[in-house]
């Protein structure tokens, strides 16, 4: 079962679900909440450039959620693109989904696939959160000694951690 509007509203304001900072009513959607591009961006070498991106065509760089998102240990959530952006051949990528008991905020791969120019902007709408109900609460949330969750307490966009 996908959270509908209703069940967002309810977690967000029991804690289940922490947005931060919490999401204008425009940005609650029928079963998901739009995110918004951090002002910092990384390209595949390290290098780091802030508030805009020129995203050439066939380029590839990370970004982040200006949101920091938290899950309870009994809610998993996956993000898609915005249709808006892949029209113009802007893909946002997440590689694989947000485990319970994740806080922070979330790394994106961004990509042009056009032959375009196409310029992102700190503070516009990037992707869409979608929340899901796991069976159980989970035993070890994500962040648990032990698991290896190298991305807890993400500032900004991050490479690779080995």
């Amino acid at each position: 079962m996908i959270f509908s509007d209703l069940t967002i509203l309810n977690a967000l304001d029991s804690g289940r679900i922490v947005i931060f900072p919490y999401p204008k009513r425009e940005c609650i959607q029928p079963a998901s909440v739009d995110l918004h591009l951090d002002n910092v961006f990384k390209d595949i070498d390290g290098n780091v450039t802030t508030d805009t991106y020129d995203l050439r065509p066939r380029d590839f760089v990370l970004g982040a959620t200006s949101e920091r998102i938290e899950l309870g240990d009994d809610v998993v959530a996956t993000l898609a693109g915005k249709s808006s952006l892949a029209r113009q051949g802007v893909i946002i990528e997440f590689a694989g989904y947000v485990d319970p008991g994740w806080r922070w905020k979330l790394t994106l791969e961004i990509c042009n696939v056009s032959d375009k120019l196409f310029t992102l902007k700190s503070g516009m709408k990037i992707c869409q959160i979608v929340f899901f109900p796991t069976t159980t609460a989970v035993l070890r949330p994500y962040g648990y000694d032990g698991l290896g969750s190298h991305y807890q307490d993400s500032a900004e966009a991050e490479n690779v951690k080995e």
